[in-house]
């Protein structure tokens, strides 16, 4: 009896426990979104990550949802994968407009 109690007090435990616990939630900042075109204009990111941040969608921020957007535009029209190029140069030129006015924005924190 002391056996059943036992186990049903530690299952409910965890069960408490889990229920507690949120799930790991990624947001991406406005320092991300910035540290990621200064890569991408140094020509240092990786194309993973460049596509990482065009497929998740940012539910929480407007303005880097228009951003990402905006981005996602000049990867359909100036995408060029060579070496580490990723971009052509007007592609470049577009994305180094976008982390300006990005910089004169401002930043967020969540």
């Amino acid at each position: 009896m002391g056996l059943i109690l036992l186990t049903v007090i530690v299952m409910a435990a965890i069960f408490i426990g889990f229920m507690l616990l949120k799930r790991p939630v990624y947001r991406i900042s406005q320092e991300n979104v910035e540290r990621l075109l200064e890569l991408m204009l140094a020509r240092k990111a990786s194309l993973n990550d460049w596509h990482v941040f065009l497929a998740v969608p940012i539910h929480y921020d407007e303005y880097l949802e228009n951003i990402r957007h905006l981005c996602l535009e000049i990867e359909e029209s100036e995408s060029c994968v060579i070496n580490t190029r990723i971009l052509t140069n007007k592609g470049e030129d577009a994305l180094r407009e976008i982390l300006t006015e990005l910089k004169q924005h401002g930043s967020k924190d969540f």
